[in-house]
């Protein structure tokens, strides 16, 4: 049996990663602050293995107490593979350093960083003496190796977690059992927290993007969750998963 822990699964990527993991014959653990109901009923349609557990990452204190109900579920003598996508986040604050109250600064870092980190952690100390497959793979964006005005939160923690992610494969290699890692980076995909972002945008500056994205010939392209979730999952699933630290949907396309 294999097992998938995701976060933020009640919409975007993660709604689709647990859509597409569905029908693998697999176990889902699905974390998010509201629970979707219509994932639920198509996993009850599809008589899918699911378990969901409504839970608030800005309130990190809570994970280790989540963490061993999830592998308290685990029936560890039929467990052939674990593995966590990491994959809840937030874009806001969107607004100059200077401009951000600290309070959306914490919130910011919290879910981002804070919250990965603490679930990776715990993951790693649950499957440390299991001799099985495990793997994590850190939704991240190539925001943290190019910074853009008013992101300066979003891509510090983005940063934050390309360096877990460094330190985590570092660490395992001297492990007997050592767990799998990876930074996926999804690129543009359609959805909330892309039209979260253009909202921002003033009115011109959206045009002008819009006429330049017409006349380049390279213009960025927003994915459908679907298509990226559909890549990602047959990377997890493939021999090559965690020889490159970083991988792109460029990559795996």
């Amino acid at each position: 049996m294999k097992y998938y822990i995701i976060t933020g699964s009640s919409k975007g990527l993660g709604e689709s990663l647990t859509t597409k993991l569905m029908g693998s014959g697999s176990h889902i653990f699905c974390i998010s602050r509201k629970k979707n109901k219509k994932l639920q009923e198509a996993a009850r349609k599809a008589s899918a293995s699911m378990d969901y557990f409504e839970f608030d990452l800005s309130n990190p204190e809570g994970l280790p107490a989540l963490m061993e109900e999830i592998f308290n579920r685990i029936e560890k003598d039929r467990a052939q593979e674990i593995c966590l996508i990491n994959n809840a986040g937030m874009l806001p604050p969107i607004k100059a350093i200077h401009e951000t109250r600290v309070e959306d600064i914490r919130s910011n870092i919290t879910i981002n960083l804070i919250a990965p980190v603490a679930i990776i952690a715990q993951f790693l100390k649950l499957t440390q003496s299991m001799k099985i497959s495990k793997k994590v793979v850190n939704i991240s964006s190539k925001a943290s190796r190019s910074p853009r005005a008013q992101w300066a939160c979003y891509s510090s923690s983005k940063s934050g977690i390309d360096t877990i992610t460094r330190t985590v494969s570092i660490e395992q290699n001297g492990t007997e059992h050592p767990a799998r890692i990876i930074s996926f980076y999804p690129g543009p995909m359609e959805t909330a927290m892309r039209k979260e972002n253009q909202k921002t945008k003033p009115l011109f500056r959206r045009a002008m993007e819009s006429i330049k994205n017409i006349v380049s010939t390279k213009k960025p392209v927003a994915r459908h969750p679907d298509f990226v979730a559909e890549r990602l999952v047959t990377h997890i699933s493939s021999p090559e998963f965690g020889k490159r630290l970083f991988v792109s949907l460029e990559d795996v396309a």
